[in-house]
């Protein structure tokens, strides 16, 4: 395993909030993030990525050097997660791992892992994982087995698991949850590599607040 796969982030800048886990975030606050925040995976819904922010610009970009770094130990390939800043706190994954760091050091809040899942297929046994969904109280990202789960901000525990399909007919699942107003939405991957997989639809499942489908993925 080369290093560079184990370097996860090198922080230029921070928001000024102290970092807090216990400020429920609304999905009003999702929609219009605050100066300083990038609470969902593109930033903002719009899906540009684009931050209104300007202490970076043409002028400082040549004084810009790292703060701090952290590593993700074991990592099994180069990260592609969008780390998420709420509230003074940065949300960082791998596979089947997440990570609450404070933004302005660095330092680690809380750990959650589990063992990745043997004899998947495609994009999802290569160990990617690209990010989580913040929402109140709550943490949410997908395992590589197709589920989707919900951990406590404040300290990672995790407080539900919801399986979208059967990762035993070739479903995985890879990308970063999105929230819409009081929902989670999440979805499967595995079609690039059996074609012939049934293809899923979004539902709402209100018991946990939670987007699945309206068909199984199953054949």
């Amino acid at each position: 395993m080369r290093p560079s796969t184990l370097i996860l982030f090198m922080a230029f800048f921070a928001a000024d909030v102290p970092a807090q886990t216990n400020h429920a975030l609304s999905f009003a606050d999702v929609a219009r993030p605050k100066p300083g925040e990038w609470p969902t995976y593109h930033g903002n819904l719009s899906g540009n990525r684009f931050s209104p922010l300007d202490q970076i610009n043409a002028t400082t970009i040549h004084s810009l050097a790292p703060k701090w770094m952290f590593t993700i130990q074991g990592a099994p390939r180069a990260l592609q997660m969008t780390p998420v800043v709420v509230d003074g706190v940065m949300y960082v994954t791998s596979v089947n791992e997440a990570y609450a760091l404070e933004a302005r050091s660095g330092r680690e809040l809380w750990h959650y892992s589990r063992p990745r899942t043997q004899g998947l297929a495609g994009d999802a046994a290569s160990g990617i994982n690209r990010g989580v969904a913040v929402l109140g109280d709550r943490v949410f990202m997908v395992t590589d087995n197709a589920h989707v789960i919900a951990l406590q901000r404040d300290n990672g525990l995790l407080l539900w698991d919801v399986e979208m399909a059967d990762s035993g007919q070739n479903y995985g699942a890879t990308g970063a949850p999105l929230v819409v107003n009081d929902l989670v939405i999440a979805g499967v991957s595995g079609g690039e590599r059996r074609p012939s997989i049934p293809r899923c639809v979004p539902r709402v499942d209100r018991r946990t607040r939670l987007a699945l489908l309206d068909r199984p993925c199953a054949g």
